[in-house]
């Protein structure tokens, strides 16, 4: 077994098992080689065991944090405890036990990954080909097209800048008197930002005047993208919060009337970043960033507004159905995650299985 003694805090503790993949393979300095007594203990359950979350907290208490990583002291590791079943069939159980759910977390994400692709293609169809006054996808065949400086689109569409369709904000920049200000509000930052949805766990506050948070609020509707970080980067404020304002890092885009509705500049923002539009945008010195005027000069294909409420209804249909599955990913993780800790530390045990399955057996 392999164990990474020297990464980021994230990835440092991670473990893996060597099955003999290749000849003739030596290991790299940053890793530890674990050989486990077979008799008493299997690499399988050591796996588990190193990874069960109390186990990786203990890791990551005696971890010694570096300017850009964390290191683990093998002599360190040599003194982590491991709660051990006497019976090699204990252990066999509880490993076959936490396989299966795994497999079934692995259908369930390979399930999730399969919906991500189908909505990409059919985003892809929906923003170039657009639907018809009868729910069809077009084609050039049946509908009349024309070019555009974004390629062939559908003859009803216009194509207009970002800067024409949004009023346009950056958001404060931050510094150690906005942080000692009287008038502390939460804010988001970059990391906040997710793609399709805002992450509200770990908001932080900075002062905030009356004329800035006038200037700074945000409004359900409002898109929030990316200035840095991964470029582009872009989720609708649904109004989650009250008294939230932004970073300097991100930009907030609120459509000046209706010609365009954020749900469909979502999608398009996708679309825009899967075709590395944002690289041609993109000011770069030593960090990449997306500078407002740049991206005001981002061009956007723009159906007549019920056209884009049909494009939106087909993807809230199609997202609707991997929000059901990320849900069911989520219980099984939190199923794992909790039978793992009970199973290892003997709080539920497999013993009796074991009995009832002797006795049947003989």
């Amino acid at each position: 077994m392999l164990f990474n003694r020297t990464n980021s805090i994230e990835h440092v503790g991670r473990t893996a098992i060597w099955r003999g993949q290749a000849e003739r393979t030596s290991f790299a300095s940053y890793l530890v080689r674990l050989v486990p007594d077979t008799e008493r203990l299997l690499p399988e359950y050591l796996n588990l065991w190193l990874n069960s979350e109390s186990t990786q907290l203990l890791i990551r208490d005696f971890a010694t944090v570096g300017v850009h990583q964390v290191n683990i002291n093998p002599t360190n590791l040599r003194k982590t405890p491991i709660l051990l079943p006497k019976s090699l069939d204990e252990q066999e159980r509880i490993i076959a036990i936490l396989s299966r759910i795994d497999r079934v977390i692995e259908l369930a994400e390979a399930l999730i990954a399969k919906h991500q692709r189908l909505k990409t293609g059919l985003m892809q169809k929906l923003l170039t080909k657009g639907i018809d006054e009868h729910g069809n996808l077009r084609s050039e065949a049946t509908h009349e097209f024309k070019d555009s400086p974004l390629g062939r689109i559908p003859a009803g569409w216009k194509v207009e800048e970002v800067g024409e369709l949004f009023e346009m904000k950056l958001g404060k920049m931050l510094n150690k008197r906005a942080k000692q200000g009287d008038h502390q509000f939460p804010y988001l930052a970059n990391r906040n930002v997710q793609w399709e949805e805002v992450d509200l766990s770990d908001l932080e506050t900075m002062h905030f005047s009356e004329v800035e948070r006038e200037k700074l609020s945000l409004q359900p509707g409002d898109l929030l993208i990316c200035e840095g970080g991964e470029v582009g980067r872009t989720a609708i404020w649904r109004g989650e919060l009250a008294d939230c304002y932004f970073q300097k890092a991100i930009h907030r885009l609120r459509p000046k009337d209706g010609r365009i509705m954020p749900e469909y500049m979502l999608a398009f923002m996708r679309i825009a970043e899967q075709r590395r539009l944002f690289t041609v945008l993109t000011s770069q010195t030593s960090i990449a960033h997306l500078t407002q005027e740049k991206l005001a000069l981002l061009q956007v294909p723009v159906p007549p507004p019920q056209e884009q409420m049909k494009i939106n209804d087909v993807l809230k249909m199609q997202c609707r159905q991997t929000s059901l599955e990320k849900s069911r990913l989520s219980k099984l993780t939190r199923l794992k995650k909790g039978l793992m800790q009970d199973l290892l530390t003997g709080k539920v045990r497999v013993t009796p299985l074991l009995e009832t399955q002797s006795r049947t057996d003989s």
